[in-house]
């Protein structure tokens, strides 16, 4: 009978000869079925000023994996939001897409019918402006997504920013608050929490990823702990924050973690929003689970809903009512050949 080592030797070998036998087929299925190609792109096309006209090389993919030939119809997919590498790592190729640029793809549909077939415009928000949507449909959908899933948790969330506010207040505040949300260096200001809290809340709703369910399970569970009933609100949001977070050694405001100040994504779409597509997104007076924060930009918005009523086609508009930008999208089929279909529980998608 061999001994122990021999016999894991002998494994050893079996599995490195298994590999062998499976790397070509690994191999094949695992290659790049893409080539990336360089486009001399117009900086700008609307806009005439002399830096307007300036190139970029502009890449792009095409697979011709699954393409007819000639005289088949070619897809044309626009992204999500962040570069091609990034794109390809986290949902492969053809596989997912974002909400600015598919709103682009309704307008390539509507001004150039002879080229586009058809287009599916997931999570496009091109209602989400002045005298469409109400102002607070954004953040309506975030606070229904949490009380959904649990009534106290809303409350908590609710309750929790008059709580910050009268601890920031203290002389020594922020220290306190900086201890209770275990964050990566001291707070400065009050608005640093609240602004990360926001985010957090928003993102959960929209992605799904950490699910509600599982920050309003941990508030909910600290809360049945407290020794008398709702003692500790800040340790229950604090609760919510390490379930968002996962095992990190701190929160909120870590050092060297790109914030919302600091992505590509991030910054190109504070400038998008504040020119090429502002929303007006506020937080009304008690209407949420947020504080008060009004939208003040006052502008005229054209009837979207009759222009692609009157001239779209083959546009389908996929949307999930878990994500809060649903609340400024196209929900009802439009005409025979423009629809909606939804998903109760969907996120973006």
């Amino acid at each position: 009978m061999a001994s122990p080592p021999l016999l894991l030797l002998l494994l050893l070998l079996l599995l490195l000869f298994l590999l062998l036998l499976l790397l070509p087929l690994l191999l094949q299925h695992s290659s790049v079925d893409y080539r990336p190609y360089y486009y001399n792109q117009t900086l700008d096309h609307f806009n005439y000023a002399p830096q307007s006209y300036s190139m970029f090389r502009q890449r792009y993919l095409v697979s011709q994996r699954h393409w007819g030939g000639s005289g088949s119809p070619i897809l044309a997919y626009l992204g999500a939001e962040q570069p091609i590498d990034k794109d390809l790592r986290a949902i492969g190729f053809l596989d997912d897409n974002g909400p600015v640029l598919d709103s682009l793809s309704v307008f390539i549909e509507l001004k150039y019918p002879h080229i586009a077939i058809g287009v599916l415009a997931s999570s496009v928000s091109i209602l989400y402006f002045d005298n469409i949507t109400p102002q607070n449909g954004y953040y309506s959908v975030v606070t229904k997504d949490f009380k959904q899933v649990s009534e106290s948790c809303y409350q908590t969330r609710k309750d929790s920013w008059t709580e910050i506010d009268k601890i920031a207040l203290q002389l020594d505040g922020f220290s306190v608050l900086s201890k209770k949300f275990q964050t990566c260096r001291k707070l400065e200001n009050s608005d640093e929490l609240r602004d990360a809290l926001d985010t957090m809340y928003s993102h959960a709703a929209q992605y799904n990823n950490p699910p509600v369910t599982m920050m309003c399970h941990a508030i909910d569970q600290h809360s049945s702990l407290e020794k008398y009933p709702h003692s500790d609100i800040i340790g229950r949001i604090a609760a919510g924050v390490v379930s968002y977070y996962g095992n990190n050694t701190c929160f909120v405001n870590q050092i060297g973690v790109p914030t919302q100040t600091s992505t590509q994504t991030s910054i190109g779409w504070r400038w998008q929003t504040c020119s090429e597509m502002v929303m007006p997104i506020e937080k009304g007076l008690n209407d949420t689970m947020f504080p008060p924060s009004p939208f003040y930009l006052k502008k005229s918005a054209r009837d979207v809903k009759s222009v692609l009523s009157k001239f779209g086609s083959n546009i389908i508009f996929s949307n999930g009512l878990r994500d809060q930008y649903s609340s400024g999208r196209i929900l009802k089929d439009l005409s025979p050949s423009t629809v909606a279909v939804t998903t109760h529980n969907g996120a973006v998608f």
